[in-house]
């Protein structure tokens, strides 16, 4: 009679240690990770589990959901650029005002995220975009910042974005996939802010949201949506409630009046008494 063989027994623990070890090689170091996650560059597009468990759809099912841990280690989550945020970077950006009064860690803020931005936006959001690792100056940001407001004014005036300060070069190479081809690309030089300028256009071209101004606040935001009208919860529900009430101040609903309203033949009412009809006494019907 033959006995029927075992599998042989893995080391759970190696195994997780070798899939933390590919999860690793996979996700290169970024030194800019803290910057780009301080202004919401990165967006969660899905995650996956390594080890011995094969690989299902996110999220599992619920009797299982308990397995997957946000913070264990043999989670991987799958991340993609979020380009809304990245361009709303530039509008807050813009409404700054004067740099040169702004404190020395704001100014140190904003050139971490320029250089950031400069070192991976670029080459990962634009076509053929160089990368630029080199924080700007003051003098840079504050052109930069004129530039974008520029931009905007005249959006919001002519309802058109026109981009004519750039010089783009033509390259022509050989295809890196087939040699016995020719590829061609316009490249444009990164210095000087021109590469973040290039950036805010892209992102215009990709995200395809208007900029507007609220017709409340006059706060100039960047829609979340396509039916967006004001730039927060609260200015549309303040705007509303101002245009059903009109010129009318505030009711006070619930407090007594200082002094009995008048009545129209003369004679005054008492401040808790209400209009209509009396507590005890029948309306009359025809």
């Amino acid at each position: 009679m033959q006995t029927k063989k075992t599998p042989p027994q893995t080391n759970d623990a190696e195994e997780n240690k070798k899939a933390v070890k590919r999860a690793q090689d996979v996700k290169k170091p970024n030194p800019h990770e803290r910057v780009l996650e301080r202004i919401g560059y990165y967006l969660a597009t899905g995650r996956i589990r390594l080890g011995m468990d094969p690989l299902g759809p996110w999220p599992p099912s619920y009797p299982k959901y308990s397995k997957w841990d946000l913070h264990d280690d043999l989670i991987v989550e799958l991340s993609g650029v979020n380009e809304w945020n990245v361009l709303n970077w530039f509008i807050q950006f813009a409404k700054k005002g004067d740099l040169t009064k702004l404190s020395p860690a704001d100014i140190l803020a904003l050139q971490e995220e320029s250089q950031a931005l400069q070192a991976r936006g670029i080459p990962e959001v634009t076509p053929r975009g160089a990368p630029l690792n080199e924080p700007l100056s003051v003098a840079e940001l504050t052109q930069l910042q004129r530039e974008v407001q520029k931009h905007i004014e005249n959006f919001l005036a002519t309802g058109t974005f026109a981009f004519t300060d750039f010089h783009p070069t033509l390259v022509v190479e050989r295809d890196p996939e087939d040699k016995r081809r020719l590829i061609d690309y316009e490249f444009l030089p990164p210095f000087h802010g021109q590469g973040l300028l290039y950036l805010f256009a892209t992102l215009l071209r990709r995200v395809r949201l208007p900029i507007e101004q609220c017709p409340r606040c006059q706060n100039i935001f960047l829609k979340s949506r396509k039916d967006a009208g004001y730039c927060s919860r609260e200015c549309q529900s303040l705007h509303y409630a101002q245009r059903k009430r009109g010129n009318r101040p505030p009711g006070k609903r619930g407090r007594p009046r200082k002094y009995p309203e008048p009545l129209d033949h003369g004679t005054t009412r008492k401040p808790t008494e209400k209009k209509g009809v009396k507590h005890g006494t029948k309306k009359r019907t025809r």
